[in-house]
Protein backbone atom coordinates (compact mmCIF):
# COMPACT_ATOMS: atom_id res chain seq x y z
CA UNK A 1 0.00 0.00 0.00
CA UNK A 2 2.87 2.35 0.83
CA UNK A 3 4.38 1.78 -2.61
CA UNK A 4 1.04 2.56 -4.25
CA UNK A 5 0.80 5.84 -2.35
CA UNK A 6 4.34 6.75 -3.44
CA UNK A 7 3.46 5.94 -7.05
CA UNK A 8 0.34 8.06 -6.80
CA UNK A 9 2.26 10.91 -5.20
CA UNK A 10 4.70 10.81 -8.10
CA UNK A 11 1.81 10.76 -10.51
CA UNK A 12 0.12 13.67 -8.79
CA UNK A 13 3.35 15.65 -8.79
CA UNK A 14 3.40 15.21 -12.53
CA UNK A 15 -0.11 16.66 -12.76
CA UNK A 16 1.24 19.89 -11.34
CA UNK A 17 3.97 19.88 -13.96
CA UNK A 18 1.74 19.49 -17.02
CA UNK A 19 3.24 17.77 -20.02
CA UNK A 20 6.10 16.33 -18.00
CA UNK A 21 7.68 13.44 -19.86
CA UNK A 22 9.32 10.89 -17.55
CA UNK A 23 10.15 8.15 -20.01
CA UNK A 24 12.82 6.54 -17.82
CA UNK A 25 13.01 5.60 -14.15
CA UNK A 26 14.10 8.79 -12.38
CA UNK A 27 13.26 11.03 -15.32
CA UNK A 28 16.64 10.98 -17.06
CA UNK A 29 19.60 8.74 -17.81
CA UNK A 30 21.25 9.68 -14.49
CA UNK A 31 18.07 8.75 -12.55
CA UNK A 32 18.14 12.02 -10.60
CA UNK A 33 14.32 12.42 -10.42
CA UNK A 34 14.87 16.14 -10.94
CA UNK A 35 12.07 17.94 -12.76
CA UNK A 36 14.05 20.90 -14.11
CA UNK A 37 10.95 22.61 -15.53
CA UNK A 38 9.00 22.54 -12.25
CA UNK A 39 7.52 25.99 -11.56
CA UNK A 40 4.59 25.24 -9.24
CA UNK A 41 5.92 23.21 -6.29
CA UNK A 42 7.95 25.02 -3.65
CA UNK A 43 8.21 25.16 0.12
CA UNK A 44 5.55 27.88 0.05
CA UNK A 45 3.05 25.87 -2.03
CA UNK A 46 3.71 22.42 -0.51
CA UNK A 47 1.05 23.03 2.15
CA UNK A 48 -1.58 23.22 -0.61
CA UNK A 49 -0.90 19.73 -2.02
CA UNK A 50 -3.93 17.47 -1.84
CA UNK A 51 -4.66 13.96 -2.98
CA UNK A 52 -6.76 14.14 -6.13
CA UNK A 53 -7.30 10.41 -6.57
CA UNK A 54 -5.98 7.05 -5.56
CA UNK A 55 -6.20 3.78 -7.37
CA UNK A 56 -5.87 0.18 -6.26
CA UNK A 57 -4.35 -1.99 -8.96
CA UNK A 58 -4.92 -5.76 -9.05
CA UNK A 59 -1.19 -6.51 -8.97
CA UNK A 60 0.00 -9.21 -6.57
CA UNK A 61 3.44 -8.68 -5.03
CA UNK A 62 5.98 -11.34 -5.97
CA UNK A 63 9.10 -9.69 -4.62
CA UNK A 64 9.92 -7.06 -2.00
CA UNK A 65 8.08 -4.45 -4.04
CA UNK A 66 5.00 -4.75 -6.17
CA UNK A 67 5.04 -1.64 -8.37
CA UNK A 68 7.86 0.10 -10.19
CA UNK A 69 8.28 3.88 -10.59
CA UNK A 70 5.84 5.12 -13.24
CA UNK A 71 6.73 6.41 -16.68
CA UNK A 72 4.80 9.54 -17.62
CA UNK A 73 3.98 10.70 -21.12
CA UNK A 74 2.92 14.33 -21.12
CA UNK A 75 0.79 14.57 -24.24
CA UNK A 76 -0.58 11.44 -25.89
CA UNK A 77 -3.10 11.83 -28.71
CA UNK A 78 -6.14 9.66 -28.05
CA UNK A 79 -9.61 9.49 -29.67
CA UNK A 80 -10.84 11.57 -26.69
CA UNK A 81 -8.14 14.21 -27.28
CA UNK A 82 -4.66 14.69 -25.80
CA UNK A 83 -4.07 13.06 -22.42
CA UNK A 84 -1.29 12.78 -19.89
CA UNK A 85 -0.76 9.05 -19.34
CA UNK A 86 1.06 7.23 -16.58
CA UNK A 87 2.44 3.76 -17.39
CA UNK A 88 2.78 1.53 -14.34
CA UNK A 89 4.48 -1.87 -14.34
CA UNK A 90 3.85 -4.43 -11.63
CA UNK A 91 5.77 -7.44 -10.37
CA UNK A 92 2.88 -9.75 -11.36
CA UNK A 93 3.71 -9.17 -15.04
CA UNK A 94 1.03 -6.50 -15.43
CA UNK A 95 1.34 -3.15 -17.19
CA UNK A 96 -1.28 -0.43 -16.72
CA UNK A 97 -1.96 2.79 -18.60
CA UNK A 98 -3.61 5.34 -16.31
CA UNK A 99 -5.30 8.62 -17.22
CA UNK A 100 -3.53 11.09 -14.92
CA UNK A 101 -6.38 13.62 -14.87
CA UNK A 102 -9.11 11.12 -13.98
CA UNK A 103 -7.15 8.46 -12.07
CA UNK A 104 -8.70 5.72 -14.20
CA UNK A 105 -7.11 2.71 -15.84
CA UNK A 106 -7.22 3.14 -19.62
CA UNK A 107 -5.92 -0.34 -20.34
CA UNK A 108 -4.16 -3.25 -18.69
CA UNK A 109 -1.93 -5.88 -20.26
CA UNK A 110 -0.87 -9.09 -18.54
CA UNK A 111 2.19 -10.95 -19.79
CA UNK A 112 2.62 -14.64 -19.14
CA UNK A 113 6.05 -15.21 -17.66
CA UNK A 114 8.18 -18.09 -18.88
CA UNK A 115 10.90 -17.42 -16.32
CA UNK A 116 12.11 -20.40 -14.32
CA UNK A 117 14.55 -19.79 -11.48
CA UNK A 118 17.96 -21.44 -11.80
CA UNK A 119 18.43 -24.66 -9.84
CA UNK A 120 19.85 -24.29 -6.36
CA UNK A 121 22.59 -26.34 -4.73
CA UNK A 122 24.82 -26.52 -7.81
CA UNK A 123 27.71 -24.15 -8.27
CA UNK A 124 28.57 -21.51 -5.73
CA UNK A 125 30.49 -18.30 -5.92
CA UNK A 126 33.71 -18.13 -4.00
CA UNK A 127 35.66 -15.15 -2.91
CA UNK A 128 39.39 -15.51 -2.76
CA UNK A 129 41.81 -13.18 -1.11
CA UNK A 130 45.34 -12.59 -2.25
CA UNK A 131 48.00 -10.58 -0.55
CA UNK A 132 49.22 -7.56 -2.43
CA UNK A 133 52.81 -7.61 -3.45
CA UNK A 134 54.62 -4.66 -4.57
Amino acid sequence: MRVLLIVLALGLASVAARSADWLTDGGNAQRTAWQKDEKILSTATAKDIKLLWKLKLDNQPKVMHSLFPPLIMGRVNTPAGPKQILIEAGSSDNIYAIDVDKGEVIWKKHFESTFTPPPTGGTSLRRSTASATG
